[in-house]
């Protein structure tokens, strides 16, 4: 789960079942006072797909190299679940939330959110023998425009937060491109400290 999956096997797509319940498990884990913070898009589209593929930034490649052609792979999947931001409205979280609360607790309360439904996802995602793969690097505005293309307003206020590709692996190295022969640059993971406090 901490090494993103840069391909995933098209051939083995998720079943309705399994997509409905990626969705609403991200859809039901904790929020700050149970506030509604976002929105959740689970998207098997394939030309959809394809088109988010197209506007998401380049990581390096293995030879140092940023190969603008290939875009990044990460989100090419079976099943891609985007979490957008919302509104706010009385409704949806209480009156005294939105009088207490200023820009900045409310943006950290709508990252928290999807970082553990996220994570949440991910986690049982891969209990379930599938990989994942995290994309924060993409042109939002666009991706939103092709949502529109679908019939999916969002707000000009709202943002795309994060992608989340799930499905079988493709290859065993996680690191492999989708579609050409090429591979990732890998960086090295450097864990948290732990404090057992006794």
């Amino acid at each position: 789960m901490a090494v993103t999956y840069r391909n995933k096997d098209l051939d083995q797509p998720l079943s309705a079942h399994e997509v409905e319940y990626f969705s609403n498990l991200a859809a039901q884990t904790p929020t700050k006072q149970s506030n509604k913070y976002f929105n959740l898009f689970a998207i098997t589209n394939q030309s959809l797909i394809k088109k988010i593929f197209y506007n998401t930034k380049v990581p390096l490649s293995t030879t140092g190299n940023r190969m603008k052609q290939y875009a990044n792979s990460q989100v090419i999947s079976p099943l891609l679940l985007a979490w957008v931001s919302c509104y706010l409205e009385v409704g949806q979280t209480s009156q005294e939330y939105i009088d207490l609360m200023n820009d900045e607790d409310i943006i950290i309360d709508t990252h928290q959110a999807v970082g553990i439904s996220a994570g949440v996802v991910s986690y049982e995602a891969n209990q379930k023998g599938f990989v994942t793969g995290y994309c924060r690097c993409f042109q939002g505005d666009k991706i939103k425009n092709d949502l529109r293309d679908e019939g999916y307003e969002i707000g000009s206020g709202e943002r795309i937060l994060l992608l989340l590709g799930i499905g079988k692996q493709k290859f065993g190295d996680p690191r492999r491109h989708q579609f050409y022969d090429m591979s990732y640059q890998p960086h090295d993971r450097i864990d948290p400290d732990i404090y057992y406090i006794k």
